[in-house]
């Protein structure tokens, strides 16, 4: 997997989720690991490419970023989407997954950035 294959991936989940908004209300997440070098660095990266697949605008998409580089958090209508990293250090062999999330409301989407619960 290469980073344009995580951007595809994340697309897809995300556009068919916001196509099946009024169908399907549930909360719902999807892991994809990444196994590419410095994957764990690409989330701004990430974060654009969605920015400007989807039109997104702070004044009406409330999107929080994070400092650190490892969220990515936006509204889209009435869901909340997360995008996070998750690192598992198993004796050095890091292993990286990007947590797509979809929650209802501001302070589940802050709760749930660090990819807690789900």
């Amino acid at each position: 997997m290469n980073f344009e294959d995580l951007a595809n991936k994340t697309i897809t989940t995300i556009t068919d989720w916001i196509l099946n908004m009024d169908k399907n209300s549930n909360y719902s997440y999807i892991n994809i690991p990444c196994s590419y070098y410095k994957s764990e660095n690409d989330i701004k990266k990430l974060g654009k490419i969605i920015r400007n697949k989807f039109k997104l605008d702070d004044k009406y998409n409330d999107i929080i970023e994070s400092y650190f580089n490892d969220y990515f958090i936006f509204k889209f209508r009435d869901i909340y989407i997360i995008i996070n990293i998750n690192i598992e250090d198993n004796f050095n062999n890091n292993n990286i997954d990007y947590k797509i999330i979809k929650v209802f409301n501001r302070k589940e989407a802050l709760i749930y950035r660090y990819g807690n619960g789900y």
